[in-house]
């Protein structure tokens, strides 16, 4: 029998890490997904969202997705 966990632990299926475009400042950044404020979605490239970005809510761009899946 497995634990509630357990199953949660093996169907979490996420990236860990995003290169992000913001096209308000034209600039590219790393982060981790879980700045991204839209949760529960599954997270693909060109995706529009917004980034918790030293504290601001900005609009981005997803350009990659590296981590486990």
């Amino acid at each position: 029998m497995m634990s509630v966990r357990q199953l949660c632990k093996r169907t979490n299926k996420s990236f860990s890490k995003a290169l992000f475009m913001f096209p308000n400042e034209e600039r590219t950044g790393i982060a981790p997904t879980r700045k991204i404020i839209e949760k529960g979605l599954d997270y693909t490239v060109g995706q529009l969202v917004h980034v918790n970005w030293d504290g601001e809510k900005v609009p981005a761009e997803i350009l990659a997705l590296h981590g486990k899946f």
